[in-house]
């Protein structure tokens, strides 16, 4: 099996529509949006949904009254710390904003950001609020989508466009190339916050 890093490279399908348009959308549904104002219900990895997360990797925030319609990056360009007036701070570093919408807002963690317990601070054209999250060294999720009630990694047939699916399923022999997130260090160190032109081995 070939893993490959999704921290913001450039892969041989449209990742927009197998996994980060599965990510932006796969937000952990709130029983009530509170009618009081903005408020942050938790800050989680962005590809397995669980509370550890790791520098370097993509995070989501679920809440209730970010700035709509969404607004995501477009992957041709550099991340922007920036996106629909929303900006998210980790600590004392500014993260790169990838997906913002009404109810999630998705972000790429520096790769610089210490271990520990962090301040997550969100600002909004409206004002700004805070939460928190842990960072361990590594923190490795897949991205996956949901199909007739049952989750499946994103995965494509490895150098090739073809999705690993239902349709066409993965036999043995086979090498599959998986996206996921949180994976730790690469060699050599990936910059932060740019469309990769080189491999990065985790």
């Amino acid at each position: 099996v070939l893993f490959r890093s999704l921290a913001n490279s450039s892969a041989p399908v449209d990742v927009t529509s197998l996994c980060i348009g599965a990510f932006d959308s796969r937000g952990i549904y709130l029983s009530s949006e509170p009618s009081n104002g903005p408020s942050i219900t938790t800050v989680v990895h962005g590809a397995s949904f669980l509370s550890n997360c790791a520098p370097g990797s993509y995070l989501s925030i679920i809440g209730a009254g970010y700035p709509g319609p969404a607004v995501a990056w477009d992957p041709s360009t550099t991340l922007p710390t920036e996106l629909n007036g929303v900006q998210v701070r980790v600590g004392s570093e500014y993260a790169y904003v990838a997906y913002a919408g009404p109810t999630q807002i998705n972000f790429l963690l520096p790769s610089t950001v210490p271990a520990g317990i962090q301040n997550v601070q969100l600002t909004m054209p409206g004002g700004g609020m805070v939460s928190s999250v842990r960072i361990n060294a590594i923190a490795p999720g897949l991205f996956a989508y949901t199909l007739n009630g049952r989750s499946y990694p994103a995965a494509v047939f490895a150098g090739t466009s073809v999705i690993v699916a239902t349709s066409r399923p993965a036999t043995g022999g086979d090498f599959i190339e998986l996206y996921g997130t949180g994976m730790g260090p690469t060699i050599p160190a990936a910059p932060d916050g740019v469309v990769f032109n080189n491999s990065y081995a985790a």
